[in-house]
């Protein structure tokens, strides 16, 4: 909290002093009794000189000029550097000629600080001095109200903001930008569904959500419309998969009468082409034929069967299949083919 002209301090003695009392140690109220702020504490004065000085040197003016936007406000003097005594705090002030008159002449009686107090009126920190007459003037007390006006508004966007108590000024603005966007965006979200839902997009999010919402509930034609969607969602999928399953069925088949020893799995190729018809067509396309070259190369082992030629064996470690049962197949499909040719 800001807080100004609220203790007057009068000058002691004769000349013009280089050290002046800021303010009292202890509690101290304003010098009016009308004025109602305060009680203030002065107590850590180690702690209200370490936050002040890095600030200095502090300006010294008349009557708070400086406090009022778009004023002159020439230094009368510097404070330009702080002491802790047992009845305060005290400030030792460089002044400018113009100053060093105002004050030997006597033409104001005392001066009033500036400075800002936390929660308990507690005082932190020494903003600047002015020379003054009245510290109660009604333009100090109007300006005091403005600055404890911002300095409480600048707390209460840091609560509706969810932002810390130690954020900034940019970090406010920044936060500001940050929520002023996503309304814009939601906004933007909200029209284009009222557009979309043929509702008037005036009178709030909260008007255009009933307005839906009664739309909905009254229309029956949306119930219906959704309804033959799905319906035909459910015919379009069900056209694919037979036209996917067709199209297996027809490529599976045709390997088998290229002669891939894959008669047995039949069912499994036809499944697999469905989802990944890529992966199997180039596995059987690269699958050799038991077929290749008819019965060139064979002919009869032991026992009368039909000797494997190196095909016969790779399809057999390939298709991972029982030999005899491979070679049994292999004189099945020689005998249809005999038999084929006989009756042409």
């Amino acid at each position: 909290m800001l807080t100004n002209a609220i203790i007057f301090v009068s000058f002691d003695g004769t000349g013009v002093p280089d050290w002046v009392r800021l303010m009292p140690k202890g509690t101290f109220r304003p010098a009016s009794a009308s004025d109602r702020r305060g009680p203030f504490v002065l107590s850590d004065l180690a702690g209200v000189i370490a936050a002040t000085e890095p600030g200095l040197p502090l300006l010294v003016d008349e009557d708070h000029v400086s406090l009022q936007p778009g004023v002159a406000a020439p230094a009368r003097g510097w404070i330009v550097e702080l002491q802790a005594r047992d009845d305060g705090l005290y400030g030792r002030v460089e002044w400018t000629e113009t100053g060093r008159a105002l004050v030997a002449e006597r033409a104001y009686r005392g001066f009033s600080p500036v400075f800002t107090a936390g929660k308990g009126g507690v005082v932190e920190k020494v903003l600047s001095l002015s020379l003054t007459n009245s510290p109660a003037l009604p333009e100090l007390n109007m300006f005091h109200s403005e600055r404890n006006h911002t300095v409480e508004m600048t707390v209460a966007l840091r609560q509706a903001l969810g932002l810390p108590d130690t954020a900034d000024d940019a970090a406010i603005l920044a936060r500001v930008t940050e929520t002023v966007a996503a309304m814009g965006s939601h906004t933007t979200g909200l029209t284009g569904l009222a557009s979309a839902a043929g509702i008037a997009s005036t009178g709030g999010s909260g008007a255009m959500f009933v307005a839906l919402r009664e739309r909905l509930a009254g229309n029956g034609d949306v119930a219906t419309l959704t309804a033959q969607v799905r319906s035909l969602e459910t015919a379009l999928g069900t056209m694919r998969q037979g036209v996917a399953q067709a199209a297996a069925g027809r490529f599976v088949d045709d390997q088998i009468k290229a002669g891939k020893p894959i008669n047995a799995l039949r069912e499994h190729y036809i499944k697999r082409h469905i989802v990944d018809a890529a992966s199997v067509e180039t596995e059987l396309n690269a699958l050799a034929s038991i077929n290749a070259g008819g019965m060139t190369g064979r002919g009869e082992g032991g026992g009368g069967e039909i000797a494997l030629t190196a095909v016969d064996r790779e399809v057999i470690e390939r298709m991972m299949v029982d030999p005899k049962a491979y070679q049994a197949e292999v004189a099945r499909q020689a005998g249809l083919r005999q038999a084929a040719g006989g009756a042409r």
